[in-house]
């Protein structure tokens, strides 16, 4: 998403339930080493950006987050940054593990893309701007059922790439999230 709708952005809220998918919706994250290079620029990002995330899940094909920003929402940075870091290292790791069908993917989607080599992203993104807390609560629960819902999990809670885990199980070792967010109401 461009820069066209961020006045609007500002206008009604700082915090966003974000989706992000590849293009094609083809299941490409397979392993922890997929995963940890999403956790890895969602991380640096938190610091570049001084965003709080609420909520997340990493999906084979997708990722929803919630981000809330204190100030100044750069949402269109903080998603064109992540997708180009996560391509980058995306394409490293098959290099390094010689995934020549990942790498081929790659390469295809970037056909007829000015500039670019390979394409791991769909070009844009939605961003919804959370304005009261039924919908965060919603979209909440939305992020945390989603690997349940798509049946990779029994249970929700049994899914590793979620913030569910630091929510009902006190696992911050992946990232950290700010729980406090829905008690203090936003002033954590």
């Amino acid at each position: 998403m461009g820069l066209r709708k961020r006045n609007i952005y500002e206008k009604y809220g700082k915090a966003f339930f974000v989706t992000t998918s590849v293009v094609g919706l083809r299941p490409i994250f397979t392993n922890r080493k997929c995963y940890e290079i999403l956790l890895s620029s969602l991380r640096f990002l938190q610091k570049k950006y001084r965003f709080k995330l609420i909520a997340y899940v990493l999906m084979p094909n997708h990722i929803h987050l919630i981000a809330y920003f204190d100030e100044n929402p750069r949402i269109s940075e903080l998603m064109r940054d992540f997708k180009k870091f996560t391509c980058f290292e995306f394409r490293k790791l098959c290099e390094t593990e010689n995934k020549k069908r990942a790498l081929s993917y790659l390469r295809k989607n970037a056909e007829n893309v000015s500039g670019q080599k390979f394409k791991l992203w769909e070009d844009r993104f939605d961003c919804l701007v959370i304005t009261n807390e039924k919908t965060l609560l919603g979209k909440i629960q939305y992020i945390h059922f989603n690997p349940q819902k798509r049946g990779l999990v029994e249970n929700f809670t049994d899914w590793p790439y979620s913030s569910i885990r630091n929510y009902f199980c006190e696992d911050n070792s992946l990232i950290e999230v700010d729980k406090n967010f829905l008690v203090s109401g936003g002033n954590s």
